[in-house]
C-alpha cells in the first residue's frame, strides 16, 4: 500500500512537523496547500527530498452552462460566471519521497504552505432563468488543496489543478476542478530534475474546456518556482556507538464491506442580508455520502522499548487484555484511494441535481482506546450546485468505537455515526446525519526489535525508558 510504505519511511527519517500542523495517525494523508504528487519512478531509492517553493500568478475561469455538456441532466443551464484564484506567492515546501517497494520505486510529493497564506478564490455567478427573476452569487474561499498527478517511468506531470483537488469551490455554483484540471497548461519533467530544484516551470496558458455541464476558457499566468534543497536519506549502514533496542509490534488491517450513508441538509438562512449575497434565500437541498471504500488497507503499530514483553504491546493495540500500555505509542489506520458516491439535490426555482464518486479516504483509530473516526476528504464536500461548504471542525465525518475485543477476534462490524451538531455556513444553515457500518478484518501479527542509535528522533520520542 503506497501510503503505509511512504509514512513508514518517514518515520525513520528525522523530519520534524510543522508546529501547527494537527495531530494524525501515521499514512492518514492531510495536505494542506497547493499540490500533492504521488506516483512514478525516478528519484534514488530511500530519499526524502525538500526543495523550497512558491506558486505564483492567477487562474481565471469563465464559464456558462452549455447543453453539449451536459448542463440540463444538471440543471445548471442558467448559470454563468467568472471565478479567480491568486495564491498570493504562497510559499512552502516540495518533499519528494521515494522509498523501493517491490522492485519498483513510489515516489510522492507534496508542496505546502503556511496557513496565512492559503490561497484565495472568488467568484460571482450569474442565474437566470425563463420567468424567473435574474440573481447573483458573489463568495470567497480559502481551500485546503490536495490531489494526485501521473508519473510513470521516471517522469512526473505538473499541474496546477488535479482532478482531486477542490481549488475552484464555493457556495456558488460552477464548475469543479476535475472539470478543468486536464485542459489547464501542464509539463512533464524527470522527477529527478524537481529534486534538483533551482528552476520556474511555467502553468501559464489560454485553454478552453467543456465538462460537467459547463464550458469556457482558462486564463493561467501560474508559476511553480523551485528553489534550495535539501536531501535526507534513511541510515544504509549499521549504526555506530551506543544503540538501544526498539520492538515494533505490528497487523494488517482492511474494509472488506459497507453499508449505510452519511447526510447533510441544507436551507438559506432566514435573514435577508445573510442569504442574498450569495443567492441562498428560500433555496433548499441536501448532499449524500454514500462511503464504499476499494481497496481499503492498513495497519495496526505499536512501538516501545524493546525489553518490554509482548503483551504489553498487545493490549496497546487492542489484542489483549494483559499487560502495561504506559510508554507505548500505538496507531492503527486504514486507507483507501476511492470508493463510493457523494451526491447532491438542490431546489432553487428549479432542482440542480449532481453525482460524483468519492475520491481518498481513511479511518483514524485512537490507540490504545477503542475511538475510531471516519477522517473527512481533503477535497471540500461541494458539487457544481450551488451550496454551502460542509465543514468538520474535529476533521471526521462520522465517529464511533470499536467493539469490545473486536480487534482480538479478527472480523468485526464497526458503527460510525455522522450526527454532528447544527451549525451555520455563510448564507446557508445545515444539519447532519446518518450512519455507516464497515466490516473490517485484522491479519496475522507480525514483530521485530530494531537497533536504533541512541540519539536518534525515533530513540528520542520514547523517552527516557530506552536504554
Amino acid at each position: 500500500m503506497r501510503t503505509r510504505a511512504l509514512a513508514i519511511l518517514v518515520a525513520l527519517i528525522p523530519v520534524a512537523a510543522p508546529a501547527s500542523a494537527p495531530a494524525q495517525a501515521p499514512g492518514i494523508a492531510q495536505t494542506q496547500g497547493i499540490l500533492t504528487i504521488f506516483g512514478g519512478t525516478g528519484v534514488g531509492t530511500g530519499t526524502v527530498t525538500v526543495v523550497d517553493s512558491s506558486l505564483t500568478g492567477t487562474l481565471a475561469v469563465s464559464f456558462h452552462g452549455d447543453p453539449a455538456a451536459g448542463c440540463a441532466a444538471r440543471d445548471v443551464c442558467g448559470y454563468s460566471g467568472t471565478i479567480l484564484w491568486r495564491p498570493q506567492s504562497q510559499s512552502g515546501e516540495l518533499t519528494i519521497f521515494s522509498a523501493r517497494r517491490g522492485g519498483s520505486e513510489q515516489v510522492g510529493l507534496s508542496l505546502s504552505g503556511s496557513d496565512s497564506l492559503l490561497p484565495t478564490v472568488s467568484s460571482v455567478v450569474s442565474r437566470a432563468r425563463a420567468g424567473a427573476a435574474s440573481a447573483s452569487c458573489a463568495d470567497t474561499n480559502a481551500p485546503d488543496v490536495g490531489g494526485f498527478l501521473p508519473a510513470g517511468g521516471g517522469r512526473v506531470t505538473v499541474r496546477a489543478l488535479t482532478s482531486a483537488s477542490a481549488v475552484l469551490t464555493t457556495r456558488c455554483a460552477g464548475p469543479l476542478d476535475a472539470d478543468v484540471a486536464a485542459s489547464l497548461p501542464s509539463v512533464s519533467l524527470p522527477a529527478r530534475a524537481l529534486a534538483r530544484g533551482h528552476r520556474r516551470i511555467d502553468l501559464g496558458g489560454t485553454r478552453s474546456f467543456a465538462a460537467g455541464g459547463f464550458a469556457g476558457t482558462l486564463s493561467s499566468t501560474l508559476a511553480l518556482h523551485l528553489g534550495g534543497t535539501t536531501s535526507l536519506s534513511p541510515r544504509r549502514t549499521p549504526p555506530r556507538g551506543r544503540t538501544v533496542a526498539v520492538r515494533v509490534v505490528s497487523a494488517p488491517l482492511r474494509v472488506t464491506g459497507a453499508t449505510g450513508m452519511l447526510g447533510s441538509t441544507f436551507a438559506g438562512a432566514g435573514e435577508p442580508d445573510a442569504c442574498a449575497p450569495l443567492d441562498s434565500c428560500g433555496l433548499r437541498g441536501a448532499l449524500t455520502v454514500r462511503p464504499r471504500p476499494v481497496q481499503a488497507d492498513g495497519e495496526l503499530m505499536a512501538v516501545g522499548p524493546g525489553r518490554r514483553p509482548l503483551r504489553d504491546f498487545l493490549k496497546a493495540l487492542g489484542l489483549g487484555r494483559r499487560g502495561r500500555v504506559r510508554g507505548i505509542q500505538a496507531f492503527g489506520e486504514i486507507t483507501w484511494q476511492h470508493g463510493g458516491t457523494l451526491a447532491t439535490e438542490v431546489a432553487q426555482a428549479g432542482v440542480c441535481r449532481d453525482f460524483e464518486a468519492l475520491g481518498a479516504g481513511g479511518l483514524a483509530l485512537d490507540l490504545p482506546g477503542r475511538g475510531v473516526h471516519l477522517l473527512a476528504p481533503d477535497a471540500a464536500l461541494h458539487l457544481r450546485c450551488p451550496g454551502p461548504i460542509p465543514a468538520f471542525g474535529s476533521g471526521f465525518l462520522a465517529s464511533g468505537a470499536l467493539p469490545p475485543d473486536g480487534l482480538a477476534r479478527g472480523r468485526f462490524t464497526l458503527g460510525l455515526g455522522g450526527n454532528h451538531a447544527p451549525r451555520e455556513d455563510d448564507g446557508y444553515s445545515l444539519s447532519f446525519g446518518g450512519r455507516v457500518a464497515l466490516r473490517i478484518q485484522r491479519g496475522r501479527i507480525h514483530q521485530q526489535i530494531l537497533r536504533e542509535p541512541a540519539g536518534s528522533v525515533s530513540a528520542a520520542s520514547l523517552g527516557p525508558q530506552l536504554g
